[in-house]
């Protein structure tokens, strides 16, 4: 069931809410399509690793031009509020709601020359990025509004234009199984199996590293006295090996062949886990 919160948006509260909930404005970014933020950072927002706190020049324009296109909205079409809404363990910052609380309204404000951004042109065709798209869907799953709107404003010439969007339930299902995926990745893990393996890990990396020193010195070592191209001896043989530069077959296709569609020939995808030492 959907709640409103009595939290004003910017505050130690707010912020430590944001901490405990999944929030709008980060589905995007854990389901991978963001292009501003990724999974990882929310992680560490979350873990308290960094701050709450960076705000860009693109942020600091949205901070302050966000009532005014609030107020725009309202004398256009009907008043709207900020407000703080909870459902669950889903939680939602919205820039507007209506007084009968059956629809709510996004507001972007791009930075720059807003009519030549991605959102503004999108918006003229009735459409949204990815990103928002998947933000006002999170915000419908969590105030259970079936109205929503993308009010994307521009601040120089003070105007803005709307966009409809409808509730999207197989899309809801997708949020909720990203966030069910990303969510037991916040706890650090304590238990002994982890520690040992952890331990393992690290000191064999440290093993690993010395010795690839190691061996980069001896060899550089071994180069400088080789006689020219060639020497040998106590179970070394050492000579010099020259390659053909490979060809940059990314420069080639930019200049000869930029047209072409790579992505048939594309391999299959592979993945790979990252092992990172904290200090």
């Amino acid at each position: 069931m959907r709640n409103e919160v009595n939290l004003k948006q910017g505050s130690p509260e707010w912020l430590d809410f944001r901490t405990r909930h999944r929030m709008a404005s980060e589905t995007a970014p854990i389901m991978g399509v963001c292009p501003y933020q990724t999974a990882s950072h929310i992680r560490k927002v979350k873990l308290g690793k960094v701050g709450h706190n960076y705000i860009n020049d693109a942020m600091q324009q949205g901070i302050k031009q966000e009532p005014i296109a609030r107020a725009a909205y309202g004398e256009m079409y009907e008043p709207i509020r900020p407000a703080v809404f909870v459902c669950g363990d889903y939680g939602a910052s919205l820039d507007g709601i209506t007084l009968l609380q059956d629809a709510i309204v996004e507001i972007k404000t791009p930075y720059g020359n807003a009519k030549k951004s991605a959102r503004w042109m999108m918006a003229e065709r009735g459409e949204l990025t990815p990103t928002d798209n998947i933000q006002i869907q999170h915000q419908m799953m969590v105030t259970q509004c079936q109205q929503a709107y993308l009010w994307v404003w521009d601040a120089e010439a003070q105007e803005g234009i709307r966009v409809s969007i409808s509730p999207d339930p197989i899309l809801w299902d997708e949020i909720m199984q990203a966030w069910d995926a990303f969510w037991p990745t916040l706890c650090d893990r304590e238990d002994r199996e982890w520690h040992d393996a952890a331990q393992a890990y690290i000191n064999a990396k440290r093993d690993a590293e010395d010795a690839v020193k190691k061996l980069k010195d001896a060899q550089e070592i071994i180069e400088k006295m080789t006689a020219g191209d060639y020497s040998s001896g106590h179970g070394l043989e050492v000579r010099r090996i020259t390659r053909k530069g490979t060809i940059d077959w990314q420069a080639v296709q930019n200049e000869h062949l930029p047209a072409v569609d790579v992505e048939p020939y594309r391999k299959t995808s592979s993945s790979h886990f990252k092992i990172t030492i904290n200090p």
